[in-house]
């Protein structure tokens, strides 16, 4: 299995999260190589209210979309290139999918039409461009609240199509026993960063 690069301007605000979070609430990081590992590794779902109510506690995936990608110089937005037969934001989507958690993407107007493609039109939120300017915080705070009722979520940013839903599953079955988690290879943190629900307030507040 490879690794994934992960661009340094994309992963320090998510890890800034994650550090102000576990200082606050002196959280434990567990260590997850889950890239590392070939076989996708067992997942057991918690038993919580949600599933008294008739849900399994599944942590949401958060994909985020809405930034302007200005660092890359193409044509087209960087999320709209072709990545075989899928654009490379269709592509983040679909292995999303294929994880068979809940997932849901926060983009702006003009990627939600493509978006829509991969995945349900409920699923798309669409933030205003001017808020989606203010920073990464504002798209994920507006994710969270779309799903506010989720005992956690997996923060995925919208250009990382070569992240597995494999590596997806590990992250969440992390969150079974830690308030944060992340995927990490060979001593690289990586994405997704994971937050279970007791973070709530503290992501609504970025």
């Amino acid at each position: 299995a490879g690794s994934v690069d992960v661009p340094e301007h994309i992963y320090r605000p998510l890890l800034a999260v994650a550090l102000a979070a576990a200082a606050a609430r002196y959280l434990f990081w567990p260590q997850l190589d889950a890239i590392k590992s070939s076989a996708p590794p067992s997942v057991h779902s918690p038993v919580s209210s949600r599933k008294a109510q008739g849900m399994m506690s599944r942590p949401t995936v958060v994909v985020l979309a809405a930034g302007k990608g200005s660092r890359f110089k193409g044509s087209a937005h960087k999320l709209e290139q072709s990545l075989g037969d899928l654009s490379v934001l269709g592509r983040t989507l679909r292995n999303a999918i294929e994880s068979h958690l809940p997932v849901v993407v926060v983009t702006t107007q003009p990627l939600a039409t493509s978006a829509a493609d991969v995945i349900a039109a409920r699923d798309v939120v669409v933030v205003p461009q001017a808020l989606a300017a203010l920073g990464m915080g504002h798209s994920i705070s507006a994710g969270i609240a779309a799903r506010a009722d989720a005992p956690g979520w997996l923060l995925l940013p919208g250009d990382m199509p070569m992240v597995r839903p494999a590596t997806l599953l590990a992250v969440a079955a992390a969150l079974e026993h830690h308030p944060v988690a992340y995927a990490q290879y060979q001593g690289r943190r990586g994405h997704p960063v994971g937050f279970a629900a007791e973070l709530y307030s503290e992501l609504m507040m970025l």
